[in-house]
Protein backbone atom coordinates (compact mmCIF):
# COMPACT_ATOMS: atom_id res chain seq x y z
CA UNK A 1 0.00 0.00 0.00
CA UNK A 2 3.07 2.68 0.79
CA UNK A 3 4.59 1.93 -2.45
CA UNK A 4 1.87 2.71 -4.61
CA UNK A 5 0.80 6.35 -2.26
CA UNK A 6 4.29 6.94 -3.13
CA UNK A 7 3.99 6.66 -6.70
CA UNK A 8 0.63 8.90 -7.15
CA UNK A 9 2.37 11.17 -4.96
CA UNK A 10 5.47 11.34 -7.47
CA UNK A 11 3.05 11.85 -10.02
CA UNK A 12 3.76 8.33 -11.47
CA UNK A 13 0.56 6.37 -11.65
CA UNK A 14 1.13 2.20 -12.75
CA UNK A 15 -0.94 2.66 -15.79
CA UNK A 16 1.59 5.51 -16.85
CA UNK A 17 4.79 2.56 -15.93
CA UNK A 18 2.65 -0.04 -17.91
CA UNK A 19 2.80 2.84 -20.88
CA UNK A 20 6.46 2.63 -21.13
CA UNK A 21 6.65 -1.55 -21.17
CA UNK A 22 6.32 -2.89 -24.72
CA UNK A 23 6.96 -6.04 -25.95
CA UNK A 24 8.04 -4.24 -29.34
CA UNK A 25 10.74 -2.96 -27.90
CA UNK A 26 12.96 -6.53 -27.03
CA UNK A 27 14.85 -8.19 -28.97
CA UNK A 28 14.79 -11.45 -28.67
CA UNK A 29 17.34 -13.45 -30.12
CA UNK A 30 17.86 -17.42 -30.84
CA UNK A 31 21.58 -18.33 -30.34
CA UNK A 32 21.26 -22.12 -30.16
CA UNK A 33 18.73 -24.54 -30.01
CA UNK A 34 19.23 -28.71 -28.98
CA UNK A 35 17.42 -31.63 -28.35
CA UNK A 36 17.70 -33.74 -25.26
CA UNK A 37 15.87 -36.41 -23.27
CA UNK A 38 12.63 -36.18 -25.69
CA UNK A 39 12.39 -32.27 -25.80
CA UNK A 40 13.92 -29.88 -28.12
CA UNK A 41 15.27 -26.64 -25.87
CA UNK A 42 15.86 -22.99 -27.64
CA UNK A 43 18.58 -21.27 -25.71
CA UNK A 44 18.51 -17.10 -26.40
CA UNK A 45 18.48 -13.76 -24.97
CA UNK A 46 15.64 -11.22 -24.51
CA UNK A 47 17.09 -8.04 -24.33
CA UNK A 48 15.18 -4.80 -22.51
CA UNK A 49 15.19 -1.83 -25.11
CA UNK A 50 12.36 -0.23 -22.40
CA UNK A 51 12.97 3.43 -20.35
CA UNK A 52 11.52 1.18 -17.75
CA UNK A 53 12.33 -2.25 -15.46
CA UNK A 54 9.55 -4.93 -17.45
CA UNK A 55 9.58 -8.47 -18.07
CA UNK A 56 8.70 -9.81 -21.73
CA UNK A 57 6.24 -12.99 -22.89
CA UNK A 58 7.60 -15.11 -25.88
CA UNK A 59 6.49 -17.59 -28.00
CA UNK A 60 8.20 -20.20 -29.02
CA UNK A 61 7.31 -22.29 -32.28
CA UNK A 62 8.70 -25.21 -33.93
CA UNK A 63 7.45 -26.01 -38.05
CA UNK A 64 7.56 -28.86 -40.93
CA UNK A 65 9.65 -28.65 -43.64
CA UNK A 66 7.07 -27.31 -45.44
CA UNK A 67 6.44 -24.22 -42.58
CA UNK A 68 3.48 -25.65 -41.49
CA UNK A 69 3.20 -24.37 -37.47
CA UNK A 70 3.32 -27.54 -35.48
CA UNK A 71 3.97 -27.07 -31.90
CA UNK A 72 3.81 -23.44 -29.60
CA UNK A 73 4.77 -22.95 -26.36
CA UNK A 74 4.66 -19.87 -24.42
CA UNK A 75 6.94 -18.83 -21.35
CA UNK A 76 8.40 -15.36 -19.52
CA UNK A 77 11.97 -15.76 -19.73
CA UNK A 78 12.86 -14.01 -16.25
CA UNK A 79 9.58 -15.55 -14.92
CA UNK A 80 7.90 -12.87 -12.41
CA UNK A 81 11.26 -10.78 -12.56
CA UNK A 82 11.83 -7.32 -14.32
CA UNK A 83 14.45 -6.74 -17.27
CA UNK A 84 16.04 -4.34 -15.97
CA UNK A 85 16.87 -1.45 -19.04
CA UNK A 86 19.59 -2.05 -21.43
CA UNK A 87 19.94 -5.19 -19.67
CA UNK A 88 19.47 -8.90 -21.45
CA UNK A 89 18.08 -12.22 -19.88
CA UNK A 90 19.35 -15.68 -21.00
CA UNK A 91 16.61 -18.19 -21.53
CA UNK A 92 16.01 -21.98 -22.38
CA UNK A 93 12.38 -22.22 -23.12
CA UNK A 94 11.43 -26.56 -23.41
CA UNK A 95 8.62 -27.81 -26.17
CA UNK A 96 7.89 -31.46 -26.68
CA UNK A 97 10.30 -33.07 -29.31
CA UNK A 98 8.91 -33.98 -33.00
CA UNK A 99 11.28 -35.57 -34.99
CA UNK A 100 9.41 -33.70 -38.26
CA UNK A 101 10.58 -30.90 -36.97
CA UNK A 102 12.87 -28.60 -38.74
CA UNK A 103 12.45 -25.10 -38.54
CA UNK A 104 12.08 -22.87 -35.06
CA UNK A 105 10.96 -19.64 -34.20
CA UNK A 106 10.17 -16.87 -31.51
CA UNK A 107 8.33 -13.95 -31.20
CA UNK A 108 7.36 -11.45 -28.12
CA UNK A 109 3.68 -11.55 -27.21
CA UNK A 110 3.34 -8.78 -24.24
CA UNK A 111 5.71 -6.90 -21.73
CA UNK A 112 4.30 -6.37 -18.12
CA UNK A 113 6.17 -4.04 -15.34
CA UNK A 114 6.34 -6.62 -12.19
CA UNK A 115 5.45 -4.69 -9.26
CA UNK A 116 8.16 -5.73 -6.43
CA UNK A 117 6.57 -7.41 -3.12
Amino acid sequence: MLKAVLLVAAGLSCSAWADDCDHARFDVKITRTYTEYGYSHLIGTAKNNNPIPCGVEVRYSTYDKAGELMRTKEGWPASVRNIPPGQSEKFDLMIEYDRTSKNVGIETLSAKHWIPR
